[in-house]
């Protein structure tokens, strides 16, 4: 089943709604449903130069310009320290093996 917003990747996240009596099923993809989340709470951070949204950017897998480094900097931290266990570049050759 796909996205119901983004119509690409496969859903993940089934949401019910009940209005009324009735119900609606909803599937959205691990980004659109962030997104969703996100926008239902508070208004969607967006870069004010390219108009990307950080789920734009996790979905697409880059950024749309330089200045999304600064305004999404928080995630960028988060995600750097949850995939390589260090926001500090440490090189490709381990100390010990320096001459």
């Amino acid at each position: 089943m796909r996205c119901l917003l983004c119509k690409k990747k496969e859903a993940t996240v089934h949401i019910t709604v009940l209005s009324k009596g009735d119900y609606t099923e909803q599937d959205y993809c691990h980004a659109c449903a962030q997104g969703r989340k996100r926008s239902e709470g508070k208004p969607l951070l967006r870069c004010p130069d390219c108009g990307i949204s950080l789920p734009e950017i996790q979905e697409r897998g880059r950024f749309g310009c330089p200045k999304d480094y600064e305004v999404f900097e928080d995630a960028v931290i988060k995600t750097l320290d949850l995939y390589h266990g260090s926001t500090q570049h440490r090189g490709k050759i381990p100390e010990e093996e320096f001459f």
